[in-house]
């Protein structure tokens, strides 16, 4: 049996957005217009850490009205007292962590993931100590547009 998605032939558009760097240590933010269907795209973002502990695991979460929907976790833990960069997109491959890659972590976000009615979507991680920083972060989402059409 064969069936399309039910949003293959819909309107949608690309979205692209850039937030300053959040608190010490506290993640992003991303908060939606309008509760929406999306599927993120990619999102890049760095991570500072503090030479306290290690293996912060950095993740991304769609969220709906606070609840998490669901969490796309990095390919391997960040040591301390490091700059790493981030690279979240579909179909990425899980990097090995060696050079020239050590600094910069790539993981995937699935292909084809839908997700309905989130309002946000959160960059976070796991085992964040008091002096950790985010920085740089870029995101691109599609939006499925709602209402009519006129005619």
């Amino acid at each position: 049996m064969f069936s399309n998605h039910p949003f293959d032939t819909t309107i949608f558009q690309l979205e692209f957005a850039v937030q300053a760097a959040p608190a010490v240590a506290t993640g992003f933010q991303f908060f939606l217009p309008v509760i929406a269907r999306i599927e993120i795209i990619s999102i890049y973002v760095s991570l500072q850490t503090d030479a306290t502990v290690g293996d912060r695991i950095v993740y991304v979460s769609p969220m709906q009205i606070a609840a998490i929907r669901n969490r796309f976790y990095a390919s391997r833990p960040q040591p301390a007292a490091t700059l790493i960069d981030y690279s979240f997109y579909r179909g990425a491959p899980i990097d090995n962590g060696i050079a020239p890659l050590a600094a910069h972590i790539t993981s995937p976000l699935g292909l084809g993931v839908i997700l309905d009615n989130i309002d946000q979507i959160q960059v976070q991680c796991l085992n964040m100590q008091a002096g950790d920083q985010f920085s740089g972060c870029y995101i691109y989402y599609r939006q499925w547009l709602k209402g009519t059409v006129a005619v």
